[in-house]
């Protein structure tokens, strides 16, 4: 098989759906940036063996796709959170990819990375077969089912009597910003082609798919979490968290201009972001050469397909020789899904929650052999473990401003990706 590459304006996860095996695993990493990943011959391997890793960070100006081969996996929530004793711990799922399809979305180009592995080890998807249904010429899937309903672990009335827990909470000057999930069972069982069709449709720059017989992590994250990058001089690590929310109002673009004018002057949004943006830079110290820890943006507006956010960017030069494990654990679980101070927030999160989050809040990444290490938070996450029902769960950060049916509303507007038909 010619190895490429091959041209393709745009990666559809509906057509990817299409022409997977069925009875094949799907790990995939895709969005409206400009790379995508999906692993073509990859075998599970122990947390470890990427950990202990250290981040170099691919070259800012490579010319070649950041991911040749690699790791691709997940990391939970409740890896570096506080546990309780009977709390059943997700763990961090690890791939070794020996050969990828990498779409370059900017250059319109599919390319296929590495080599097959002869090994019974290793799950493999023959390359030529899924490239060429790719790259022929046919158009999208018809949609496939309806919006999903959200069935919540609690009602309208208790959602909001637990933020009044919190607010009174941060008014007695326990903590100062809460990150509280609200968590829905979803009642229907959805296809790999109805995901497929709406990740198209809703999912952020960070989509991620794992399609495991074990475990399904659907997620339509617009939340970078890390990207590490080698600018000759050492390895710089950004951080992009993501504060506040606008429901879109595509139906009136003078509504819409003025829900994300209105967002951009909140002085609420603001203060939200800050705190995590400083919450930010204490982690990133840690991590960091002492000195270059800096804000690139305090907040800019991100428009999604069906919110705007507040996205601010920190960077700091890492340690040399830093290992991604001693990284994640010096800035895991991320400030936008905790709040501050972090330690006491994660506390009362669990306790608030009644639960451990497992792949809720999370991150999604690859670790590339050439050094490139990008990542993600799974919010707008649809997770199913085993044989039960998938759950979804969407949360927002409290500060003494909040108001409990304001934060209910935004929940729901968070919640679109699955629920708007």
């Amino acid at each position: 098989m010619q190895l490429g590459p091959f041209p393709l304006a745009e990666l559809r996860l509906d057509r990817l759906a299409a022409v997977w095996p069925e009875a094949s695993p799907l790990l995939c990493l895709a969005g409206s940036g400009r790379y995508a990943i999906v692993a073509l011959c990859w075998r599970e391997v122990p947390w470890s063996e990427v950990a202990t890793r250290p981040v170099t960070g691919a070259p800012l100006d490579a010319a070649t796709p950041p991911f040749i081969r690699g790791y691709l996996g997940l990391v939970p929530y409740d890896l570096y959170a506080p546990k309780r004793v009977g709390d059943v711990q997700a763990k961090p799922r690890v791939f070794r990819v020996e050969q990828a399809l990498v779409h370059d979305r900017q250059a319109g180009l599919l390319h296929v990375t590495g080599a097959p592995v002869a090994s019974s080890g290793f799950t493999q998807v023959d390359a030529a077969s899924i490239v060429s249904a790719l790259v022929s010429p046919k158009g999208a899937l018809v949609p496939t089912g309806d919006a999903l309903t959200l069935i919540p672990g609690g009602s309208d009335d208790a959602y909001e009597q637990r933020v009044g827990e919190v607010l009174e909470d941060i008014r007695a000057g326990r903590f100062y910003q809460l990150n509280l999930l609200r968590y829905f069972k979803v009642e229907q069982t959805p296809s790999r082609a109805w995901i497929g069709t709406r990740l198209g449709r809703f999912g952020g720059d960070f989509t991620a798919w794992f399609s495991l017989p074990d475990l399904q992590v659907v997620s339509f994250s617009p939340e970078r979490f890390l990207r590490c990058a080698n600018d000759g001089a050492g390895t710089l690590v950004h951080a992009f968290p993501i504060k506040g929310t606008a429901a879109r109002q595509l139906q009136d673009p003078g509504l819409d201009l003025a829900a994300a004018s209105a967002l951009q002057c909140s002085t609420k949004d603001r203060a939200e972001l800050h705190m995590i943006v400083d919450l930010m830079r204490h982690d990133l110290y840690g991590a960091s050469v002492p000195g270059t820890v800096r804000v690139l943006h305090a907040g800019r507006l991100l428009s999604l397909a069906s919110v705007h956010h507040l996205e601010a960017e920190v960077c700091a030069t890492l340690r040399p020789g830093i290992t991604i494990g001693a990284l994640l654990a010096a800035v895991c679980p991320g400030g936008s899904i905790t709040g501050a101070p972090k330690q006491e927030v994660m506390l009362a999160i669990r306790a608030y929650e009644g639960r451990s989050r497992g792949y809720f809040m999370g991150h999604a990444f690859y670790a590339a052999d050439g050094g490139g290490f990008d990542s993600s938070i799974l919010i707008r996450t649809l997770v199913q473990q085993g044989a039960g029902s998938f759950e979804y769960a969407a949360g927002g950060g409290l500060v003494i401003g909040s108001d409990p049916a304001s934060e209910r509303r935004e929940i729901a507007a968070k919640s679109r990706v699955v629920t708007l038909p």
